[in-house]
């Protein structure tokens, strides 16, 4: 439903990108907090992608 609202109601002019999305994060009054969190998901995902390429053959799915 929110893809669908978001696909009908979009103003390509207006669109700004990560760094917007950021932007406007940032200017919330939990801005700061909020962008913390965004930078330690990213940190991890860093260590979780480094892991994976140090031991590709360890997946417990195969």
């Amino acid at each position: 439903m929110l893809l669908w609202r978001a696909a009908l109601s979009a103003d390509v002019s207006t669109a700004t990108g990560l760094d917007g999305a950021m932007t406007a994060i940032a200017g919330v009054r939990a801005g700061p907090w909020l962008l913390t969190a965004i930078a330690a998901g990213f940190a991890a995902f860093g260590v979780y992608a480094l892991a994976r390429a140090r031991y590709p053959d360890r997946d417990p799915s195969s």
